[in-house]
């Protein structure tokens, strides 16, 4: 499966069983969050085995039932562009957990950060966290309820503004895949652009919880174009090989 395959078929779940994370999970994981933390100066951790600590995650949007597992995000305080960074590679790690058949979810909003502060390094700032682990092969019927809500909140044809004509044939499918990415709060704040043949985004919101979002939609966008590179920060420009 690859990272489009992977965008397809991903959906938020809530709702995780008990069967523990295998061998050759733990070790995508590890691997995902190590590369995570190496390109991005991140400070990211995998916590397994403790559903007690995911308690104090109760007063997020949605109800989970069964966490045991969840990916920390976090990194120093003087990262330049700390939000966004854990936005674009937890975003990455998200669709890795998804290539090794689990379920994951975002959970950036109002959180108890108390609950987990013990497994965030001193020098380090959480940012989020991202619920993770095997689920039920038929998504309940909570889930399927939260899905829906959220889904009528998507207008497409919002992502984008200001296109002139310029824009490459696969923009269309960039677009497209930054659709289906999640959104912190639900709030799809991440808007693109093509202008004279150059690639930008901008942000019609302007807080911590949406230079998450801003990372995830850059990541999804790339998707269509690994080769290009976007430059850090709410004015990014795509650069195109």
């Amino acid at each position: 499966m690859n990272d489009i395959e992977a965008i397809r078929v991903r959906i938020s779940r809530r709702t995780f069983d008990t069967n523990p994370l295998t061998q050759v999970q733990r070790a995508g994981l590890s691997d995902a969050i190590a590369e995570a933390n190496r390109q991005g100066a991140l400070s990211c951790r995998l916590v397994t085995d403790r559903p007690d600590l995911f308690g104090g995650f109760s007063k997020t949007y949605g109800l989970f039932q069964g966490v045991r597992h969840f990916v920390i995000l976090a990194g120093s305080p003087d990262h330049a562009d700390l939000f966004e960074t854990c936005g674009f590679h937890g975003e990455r790690i998200v669709l890795e957990a998804v290539k090794l058949g689990l379920g994951t979810c975002w959970v950036g909003g109002s959180f108890d950060k108390a609950s987990v502060a013990g497994l965030v390094g001193t020098d380090d700032r959480l940012t989020a966290v991202i619920a993770v682990g095997n689920v039920p092969p038929v998504m309940r019927l909570r889930d399927r309820l939260i899905r829906t809500a959220t889904h009528l909140r998507r207008r497409d044809a919002d992502w984008f503004s200001d296109t002139d004509g310029t824009e490459p044939p696969w923009f269309a499918e960039a677009i497209d895949l930054v659709a289906a990415a999640p959104s912190a709060l639900n709030r799809r704040p991440v808007r693109f652009h093509a202008a004279g043949g150059v690639l930008t985004c901008s942000l019609r919101i302007r807080d911590d919880a949406a230079l998450i979002d801003l990372g995830i939609a850059k990541l999804h966008f790339n998707a269509a174009c690994p080769a290009g590179r976007w430059s850090p920060g709410e004015r990014g420009v795509f650069t195109q090989p």
